[in-house]
């Protein structure tokens, strides 16, 4: 029995063992650090027209994210910004039991996004989405149930999202998903509007979320790549709203744990 036990903690130090050296490969060793102590690192890419990414963590999916990356026009006004967090399974479930399987299911429920909300820059929370669901294809706009079950490597969605902000916008989404990760990649198919005037035109936006099982915890990427119009007040609305939007839908995710 106690070369059981033994055994049994051996195999329980290895794993965690291993948990930490995957993260640790996982995440550019200039933010390591930051990421450890603060639970998340943010780098802001304003107006850089070939700037890459830096936090993206070092795995095969990286490859979907560079080849996916908005092309800046030279004339245009460029913004990214990019965020990884880091939460342990147990401050998400008590049991500490998060699969990948149920992380796919989240991330994959656009209906419930509807009513997420955000903090203004006074301080004010605010719904980001009054409306929000899966549609047949862009040329079909009635609500249709979440495909969220299953293995999404591959799956094509499409969802209509009213932004209290920018208005209705409906997106093609894109989801990969290997034995550790699970990746989304959301395109805009409408402009970006505010007050009549298009910010961003359409299929100039990635919103980009990819969640990747580490073991004891779950490293979570997520970014928006835009290609903006220079317009009037556009570099100040940008980096406001994409920074809104990120927070939100990390909160959202944490949330639904």
């Amino acid at each position: 029995m106690k070369k059981l036990i033994s055994l049994a903690i051996a195999a329980g130090l290895s794993a965690c063992l291993f948990a930490e050296l995957n993260l640790k490969n996982l995440v550019n060793p200039k933010y390591y650090d930051e990421l450890i102590s603060k639970g998340q690192v943010t780098v802001v890419h304003d107006d850089e027209k070939d700037a890459g990414t830096v936090l993206f963590p070092n795995d095969a999916t990286k490859d979907i994210f560079v080849k996916n990356a908005i092309k800046k026009d030279p004339k245009g006004y460029s913004y990214f910004h990019e965020c990884l967090f880091y939460k342990n399974k147990a401050d998400l479930k008590k049991s500490g039991d998060v699969s990948l399987d149920e992380i796919g299911k989240i991330i994959r429920s656009v209906s419930k996004m509807q009513g997420m909300t955000y903090v203004d820059k006074n301080g004010k929370e605010k719904v980001l989405y009054d409306k929000a669901f899966m549609i047949a294809s862009p040329d079909n706009t009635a609500p249709i149930a979440d495909k969220n079950t299953g293995n999404a490597d591959g799956q094509v969605s499409y969802s209509l999202q009213n932004d209290t902000k920018f208005g209705v916008c409906r997106y093609k989404i894109n989801y990969y998903q290997t034995a550790d990760t699970f990746y989304t990649m959301l395109n805009n198919l409408d402009d970006y509007k505010s007050l009549g005037v298009v910010g961003i035109p359409a299929q100039r936006l990635n919103f980009t979320v990819v969640a990747f099982d580490c073991g004891e915890g779950i490293l979570v990427y997520l970014s928006a790549d835009a290609d903006c119009k220079k317009v009037p007040t556009i570099k100040t609305q940008v980096p406001e709203s994409m920074g809104q939007r990120i927070g939100a839908i990390y909160n959202w995710f944490i949330k639904q744990f």
